[in-house]
């Protein structure tokens, strides 16, 4: 009798152990942040959803097969994060340099565009549409923040630290403007006191 009651409570852990690794392993599954700087995630789009999404905004089929948006927002304004994950890092590092030729040899959506270097990370960092656009790689993920101005400087901090130096390192990260160009007094005053 003994020994059934042990087979039985054994049983019972490696289910009970099992479903909280398969919980757990499709709870880790996302690379999106629960929150960026003071933004709040309101809502997470994967799957087929995504892509389609993201193959509208381009006109074309353009996002790999895993593709993750989030979108965030707050007091100051709002973000969205566009992940795009691929097999290989050399394949997110190919779809990154495609995007960085198409927008700096001109386009009539971003402008200003520049690559700059924040804690040894290439991040590319142009304006349009009203807003900041920063899109860098790491690993195997192609990741393209969009923010409203107000709080673009501290979510691409915040976003590179949990991507590129890990929930401690501190990203220094200039805000928009501040990377040797002027476009007028007031933006550069801005984005000093944001």
């Amino acid at each position: 009798m003994k020994r059934r009651g042990a087979l039985w409570a054994t049983i019972l852990l490696v289910v009970i152990t099992g479903t909280a690794l398969l919980f757990l392993s499709l709870r880790s599954t996302s690379i999106l942040p629960d929150s960026l700087s003071s933004l709040a995630l309101v809502r997470h789009v994967t799957g087929d959803d995504a892509r389609e999404f993201v193959d509208r905004l381009h006109g074309k089929g353009v996002s790999p097969a895993e593709t993750e948006i989030g979108f965030y927002e707050g007091e100051r304004g709002k973000a969205t994060i566009y992940v795009s994950s691929y097999r290989r890092g050399k394949e997110a590092e190919e779809a990154y340099s495609r995007m960085v030729r198409l927008i700096e040899a001109g386009n009539p959506v971003f402008g200003h565009f520049q690559i700059v270097e924040i804690e040894s990370h290439s991040v590319a960092f142009s304006l349009g549409l009203g807003r900041a656009h920063y899109f860098y790689v790491s690993e195997a993920h192609l990741f393209w923040l969009e923010a409203d101005l107000p709080v673009a400087s501290d979510t691409i901090r915040d976003l590179l630290r949990r991507t590129k130096g890990g929930e401690n390192e501190q990203a220094r990260v200039p805000p928009p403007f501040s990377h040797g160009l002027m476009f007028g007094q007031q933006f550069f005053t801005f984005f000093q006191n944001v």
